[in-house]
């Protein structure tokens, strides 16, 4: 758990300076880069009730989640604190039978 919790605050440290003084839209976007980069394959969707579908097509820690849900948890965590003025809810897991991970971000 330590572990999982010490690369949550590594990588929302290095993604605050890149989020800093965006608006919510463009700071969906840019963790969405992040993500990809991260290896991912991540991509973002405007929906229709204003929000945003950020889906993972790839898990870059599928082998190591498997085993340690844990770390599902974390890279929740780390979504929900890298966009504060969002609500983040995961609305699919590959780890309960989705064949993607996916968090809609609604504005505050």
């Amino acid at each position: 758990s330590r572990l999982f919790e010490r690369r949550r605050r590594r990588r929302l440290h290095d993604a605050e300076p890149r989020l800093a003084g965006l608006a919510l839209d463009e700071q969906v976007a840019e963790l969405t880069r992040i993500l990809d980069e991260d290896g991912y394959l991540a991509d973002v969707v405007r929906l229709d009730d204003g929000g945003w579908r950020i889906t993972e097509h790839n898990c870059a820690i599928l082998s190591v989640a498997t085993g340690y849900r844990q770390a599902c948890g974390t890279e929740l965590a780390f979504i929900r604190d890298a966009l504060p003025g969002g609500h983040v809810e995961r609305v699919a897991h590959l780890l309960d039978g989705a064949h993607v991970c996916s968090y809609e971000v609604q504005p505050r």
